[in-house]
């Protein structure tokens, strides 16, 4: 994120691909007519609308969002988020162990640990001996 500001260094210089940089325009070109059509059918749309009813519908719209967004951040301050603002289910955890399955488990892991250490102490003992 930061980094030590060089102000005679020279921009590095990309390979240029032909290929690629047609296609990249001929993206961004499809993409532009696209909104601009979309822009035009709107624009098309909104004419036969009176000025004033348009400005209310707005207002209207900016009053609803930003009421919502403010009762959104004042439930996470001063009390419990309301349940239901997004609907998605909340993920079930695994069932936990039974202290029977984790004295299993810890003593299949001990019996490990021992047969590696009698394995490093019998390599050890061949090693030293002529």
């Amino acid at each position: 994120m930061f980094y030590p500001f060089k102000p005679g260094r020279k921009p590095r210089h990309a390979k240029i691909d032909p290929a690629r940089d047609q296609l990249a325009e001929r993206i961004v070109g499809r993409s532009l007519q696209l909104q601009r059509k979309c822009a035009d059918f709107l624009g098309q749309k909104t004419k036969r609308l009176p000025a004033k009813s348009l400005k209310t519908t707005l207002i209207a719209i900016a009053i609803a969002a930003g009421s919502y967004s403010l009762f959104l951040i004042a439930s996470g301050f001063w009390g419990k988020p309301p349940e239901n603002v997004f609907l998605w289910e909340k993920a079930q955890l695994p069932p936990t162990e039974t202290a029977a399955s984790r004295l299993r488990r810890h003593q299949a892991f001990e019996a490990y640990l021992d047969s590696l250490e009698k394995a490093f102490i019998r390599d050890s003992i061949n090693s030293i001996q002529p």
